[in-house]
Order: structure tokens, then C-alpha cells, then sequence
């Protein structure tokens, strides 16, 4: 995850090799279509990426169950990932956990790091 994290901070290059076009790096982390606010931190999605904000941060960050997320601040040239443990837990409690795990790295880490 941190590695695909890296790739997009540098605009598809991983250890100086391009992996991906910059044209799909910029294009897949603009937003594309607005998800009129169903998903937290992530006004809109571009492709394959939410794209939004938090803490007067703007970021974009991919997103899986239960608290999995790579989230990338080009601003602060910084990549964050989490893993969670999600087996076992229900829709309900893995989307709190997931909640509970972004929010403290777009409320609590990105405005320390600033």
C-alpha cells in the first residue's frame, strides 16, 4: 500500500522507474464525479480515488473495509496508509472502525505534521 501511495506522490514513478503515465496520476486524483458528501473526507472520486479533504488539509486517499486506506497529501509531500483489523466485524462496526482510523489521521496527524 505505502508503495502505491509513493508512485502517486511521485506523479507515477517508484524508485525512479514510471510505473504510470502523469497524465493518469493527475487525471485519476482529480475529482470526476461528487459523491454529495456520502463519504467522509471524500467530496468527490476520481478514478479510483477519493478525493476530498479534512482539517483545512486537501488529500487524496483510497479506500478499503473496515479501516484500510491509503491516503496521499501531495501538499505535505506525505503518504499515510492503515491497516485495521476488520475480520469478524459487521458492516456497521468496520465502517465506525474505518471512520475512527481516517478521521484521526485527517483531524489528529495531518495538522501535527503541518
Amino acid at each position: 500500500m505505502m508503495k502505491i501511495g509513493q508512485m502517486f506522490l511521485d506523479g507515477g514513478v517508484y524508485q525512479g522507474a514510471r510505473v504510470v503515465p502523469q497524465h493518469w496520476v493527475d487525471q485519476s486524483t482529480l475529482p470526476q464525479i461528487s459523491t454529495l458528501g456520502a463519504v467522509p473526507y471524500g467530496s468527490d472520486y476520481g478514478f479510483l480515488w477519493w478525493v476530498g479533504g479534512g482539517a483545512g488539509r486537501d488529500f487524496y486517499f483510497a479506500n478499503g473495509y473496515g479501516g484500510q486506506f491509503i491516503l496521499v497529501d501531495p501538499d505535505l509531500d506525505l503518504v499515510v496508509v492503515a491497516q485495521s483489523n476488520w475480520r469478524g466485524k459487521g458492516w456497521d462496526e468496520a465502517g465506525a472502525q474505518w471512520y475512527r482510523v481516517l478521521t484521526l489521521v485527517a483531524e489528529g496527524l495531518l495538522p501535527a505534521v503541518d
